[in-house]
């Protein structure tokens, strides 16, 4: 009943416009008509039409269904906004405006969006999938970026820039580049190839860092090493402090740290300090002044001694030309004996004084004894104990005492009278007794001899070579012999043939000669005991043996020219180029060239001797070519060798041997080795491919480790001390980890999660860096923005403040703290930290709280339930029944069902009218008070 009438009042009231002194009407959705703050008034209907003045009447704001116009806005709610500087089409999520610095902003989402700045640059853009500003930019989700940093998730890309300045760009896990702060590239990598400011590495085949450079299996160095594993050779330093080298297997050579050689081999010869090898040829070993060796068949030399086979020999004591039948002897008391036959020869004992010497036929020598020298066959003049013989051979000999002239048959000698005889034959001769008198002589054919002494005498006579006699008295026995010349001579104990030059005598010791000449003669003493005779060529004397020019024998000394010579000393054999001999010192040494020599010393011991080609010494023993054991080296050529400290199988690349710093190395090449040090612990080895040092191991091309590092190249993974100290770890492409040199982790990696100095990521889906994160394609923001794709959702901060929006949601929070917030599918609004906003646009709101620095507001559906204060004004409506405003010290203005009945409260007039029927019926205006209570 009440609505069929009321409801045409309140039209009629509201279209006719309410008068100044009539009461407003709060029926607000359904009707208004009240006096605004600008002093006009609003007016509405049924939430379709409404229109607001201001006080000189100019209309501020109108809308007619859902149209709607004010002087900074027109709209087609809720298709189209538009303000003076912005645009707003909520349906497609779209708008343009213009902030507060003079940029502008377009967005038609989700396709497009523009800002730019006052100056027209361009701030932000995206398209479709396409984002761009000042500090991001990406082609969601395929790849996006900042301005100190982007990302290619899909393809497990991206780039950032390092809190030292520099910058780190991933394209792909496989390809990547590092720069400094001054844009210079520090590092970067393709595949596997790796470079940086100390090289490059192209795993596992390749790199140049850092002073190592390496193209395996072909090449390699660095600080100290160069190596060509494919060729196993190479150069490094050694443990001496110098360095070794190898061209497997034709060259090798080690040096100290002085530089000189320890040791190398070229081809097949092989030099250290004390051994030198020419495989299968010779070899050299022992320190110098101490050495062995061969040249096979060449040469050979041993500690003392040295040969050129057979052509020379040379030993401590001499050397020996075999072919040449010529050589040198040294003594142990300095002496020596020197040989170069047939043309020269010398001698000399310990104080250099020549015992003996031939110079072609010339020959000289002697002792402290006496001397000799001579002109073979030709002359001679020996001396001995002051004695002296000579000759001029055929024609004249001289001895203590004696002359010779035997084409002359003339001679001149001491008797044993102690006089002299002379012989001029056949002319003269004469002989005298001690105390000169003549004892014989003859001049031409007459000669005579006599002697007379102690009773006894003697005397000869004779016609030569007719007749002689001779007459002697001994001890009171007369005797005479006489002879009949040439044929005959006699006497009591002798007889003679001078034709035949030869003759019998008995001496007065009952000795007797017998001259048979030149065939035979023979001294025997009174026994009939031969003394000495010669027959022919044949010669002896007492025991002494003589068969010129072919033999000769004494107690000590033998020969048989030119096949044997023996003395007290030994013996020789000059063309078999053998020979015995005893030094000074009682040692001895025998050869029996080449099959036999035997070395021993005073005491009967064994120093050296050789069996054909089988050789011994005291320090070692020797089967040439093929095998020798010599003062602790041994070698069974060219097959193996060893030393005190050290051995070698050549062919196998093979070996051991005791380092200078005292540790030993062992080689089986290339299956295995072993290093130790000096106290026998284990610091390197390898079986195969696995490689074990003191702080490293490896199962090449497997695995390799050491004290700071370890790879597994065929899986491209490892760890290593960088040059900072700090670490790098890789197992890819599952992991890494990068620490610094205090242990703190500054990067790594597990399958897709990455952390970076200056990001972190979950690939391809989540990243997250100093300013931005991303976890693609759910939620993506920077430092001053953030967005939700799917869910349409985007922030973004600015010098005003920050907004946020989504579709259900928008929400605004300026830098003086003030907030507006929409929650449009609630029908939801709050606005708070700015002035009340009682403008239809913000009232519109079916929900709408207000918190503002001039009062607050609290709508339900509208007016459902209205509560607000303003500037000390409070007001309440409960609608469509109650409406009410109140300010201290002022009458209450209300009204009942927006205008049934009501009181009006004008209070520039400082008045009160009651009312009823909307102000169609009105009891009179009455003033109140300045501090009349409600």
């Amino acid at each position: 009943m009440i609505a069929r009438w009321a409801v045409p009042l309140l039209l009629g009231a509201l279209l006719a416009g309410a008068d100044e002194d009539g009461p407003d009407i709060h029926l607000f959705p359904l009707v208004e008509n009240t006096r605004n703050e600008a002093g006009g008034r609003t007016a509405s209907a049924l939430l379709l039409w409404h229109r607001s003045t201001d006080a000189s009447g100019a209309v501020r704001s109108t809308h007619v269904l859902n149209w709607l116009s004010t002087p900074d806005l027109q709209a087609v709610v809720p298709l189209w906004f538009q303000g003076p500087d912005w645009t707003v089409v909520p349906p497609l999520l779209s708008a343009s405006w213009r902030d507060e610095h003079g940029g502008k902003a377009l967005w038609l989402t989700p396709l497009f969006h523009r800002y730019t700045r006052a100056d027209g640059s361009l701030e932000s853009l995206h398209y479709l999938n396409w984002i761009q500003s000042d500090n991001f930019t990406g082609l969601l989700p395929i790849g996006f970026g900042g301005r100190d940093w982007w990302m290619a998730p899909p393809l497990l890309s991206g780039g950032w820039t390092r809190r030292d300045g520099g910058r780190n760009d991933l394209y792909t896990p496989l390809v990547g580049v590092s720069r400094d702060a001054q844009g210079e590239v520090e590092s970067w990598r393709a595949v596997t190839w790796t470079h940086d400011r100390q090289g490059d590495v192209l795993w596992p085949l390749a790199w140049n860092r850092a002073g190592h450079r390496g193209v395996l299996p072909l090449y390699a160095d660095g600080p100290g090493y160069r190596v060509s594993p494919a060729l196993l050779s190479g150069s490094w330093d050694n443990a001496a402090g110098g360095s070794t080298t190898w061209l497997t297997p034709l060259f090798h050579r080690s040096t100290r740290a002085d530089g000189g050689t320890s040791s190398m081999h070229l081809l097949t010869w092989y030099h250290e300090d004390e051994l030198d090898i020419v495989l299968p040829f010779g070899w050299m070993q022992g320190r110098p002044g101490h050495r062995t060796g061969a040249l096979l068949p060449f040469y050979a030399q041993g500690e003392n001694w040295r040969a050129v086979l057979p052509l020379w020999f040379q030993g401590r004591n001499g050397w020996l030309m075999p072919p040449l039948l010529s050589g040198e002897r040294r003594f142990a008391d300095g002496g020596h004996a020197r040989l170069i036959t047939p043309l020269y020869h010398d001698s000399a004992s310990g104080d250099g004084t020549r015992t003996s010497r031939h110079i072609g036929p010339w020959f000289d020598g002697g002792d402290e004894r006496g001397s000799y020298r001579g002109v073979l066959p030709l002359w001679y003049d020996f001396e001995r104990d002051g004695q002296a013989w000579n000759g001029v051979v055929p024609l004249w000999f001289s001895g203590p005492g004696w002359q010779v002239a035997p084409p002359a048959l003339s001679a001149h000698w001491r008797n044993a009278a102690g006089g002299t005889t002379t012989w001029l034959t056949p002319f003269y001769h004469r002989s005298t007794d001690f105390f000169g008198a003549t004892t014989s002589r003859h001049a031409g054919p007459w000669w005579q001899r006599s002697w007379s002494r102690d009773g006894d005498s003697s005397a000869w006579n004779g016609v030569f070579p007719l007749w002689w006699r001779h007459d002697a008295v001994r001890d009171g026995v007369p005797s005479s012999s006489t002879a009949l010349l040439p044929l005959w001579m006699r006497g009591d104990d002798w007889w003679a043939v001078p034709p035949l030059l030869s003759l019998w005598q008995r001496g007065d010791d009952g000795a007797t000669d017998l001259w048979v000449t030149p065939l035979f003669h023979r001294r025997a003493d009174a026994s009939g005991r031969t003394e000495r005779m010669h027959a022919g060529l044949w010669y002896q004397e007492g025991d002494r043996r003589m068969l010129m020019p072919f033999y000769y024998q004494s107690p000590e000394r033998l020969g048989l020219i030119p096949l044997w010579f023996s003395g007290p000393d030994g013996w020789i054999v000059p063309p078999a180029l053998s020979w015995r001999t005893r030094r000074a010192d009682g040692s001895t040494s025998t050869w029996l060239t080449p099959l036999f020599h035997a070395d021993r010393d005073a005491e009967g011991r064994l120093t050296s001797r050789h069996v054909l080609n089988w050789v011994q010494g005291r320090d070692g023993q020797a089967l040439l070519p093929l095998w020798y054991d010599v003062n602790g080296y041994q070698g069974i050529v060219p097959l193996a060798f060893s030393g005190p400290d050290w051995w070698t199988v050549p062919a196998a690349l093979s070996g051991g041997w005791t380092r200078r710093d005292g540790g030993k190395s062992l080689w089986v090449t290339p299956l295995f080795h072993t290093d130790r040090d000096a106290q026998g612990r284990l610091e390197s080895w390898h079986a195969l491919n696995w490689v074990q040092g003191r702080d490293s191991r490896a199962l090449w091309p497997i695995f390799g480790a050491g004290r700071d590092w370890w790879s597994v190249p065929l899986a491209l993974s490892g760890s290593w001390r960088t040059a900072e100290g700090g670490r790098e770890t890789w197992l890819t492409p599952l992991a890494h980890l990068s620490r610094d040199a205090q242990g703190r982790a500054t990067a790594w990696h597990a399958l897709n999660v990455v952390h970076g100095p200056q990001f972190d990521a979950v690939l391809p889906l989540f990243w997250k860096g100093p300013d931005w994160t991303v976890a693609a394609p759910f939620y993506a923001a920077g430092r001053d923005w953030w967005t939700v794709p799917l869910a349409l959702a985007a922030g973004w901060r600015d010098e005003a403040g920050s907004t946020a929006i989504t579709p259900l949601s928008w929400h605004r929070r300026r830098t003086d703290g003030s907030v507006t917030t929409a929650i449009p599918p609630l029908l939801f609004a709050y606005r708070g930290g700015r002035p009340l906003d009682t403008g239809l646009p913000t009232q519109l709101w079916p929900f709408l709280v207000q918190n503002g620095t001039d009062g607050s507001e609290v709508n339900l559906l509208w007016r459902l339930y209205h509560q607000r204060e303003l500037g000390g004004t409070r007001q309440y409506t409960v609608g469509p029944l109650w409406w009410s405003e109140h300010r201290a010290g002022e009458p209450t203005d209300w009204q009942v069902l927006g205008g049934l009945f009501g009181r009006d409260v004008d209070r520039q007039r400082r008045t009160s009218l009651p009312y009823a029927l909307w102000g169609a019926l009105r009891f009179g205006r009455t003033p109140y008070p300045p501090e009349t209570s409600p």
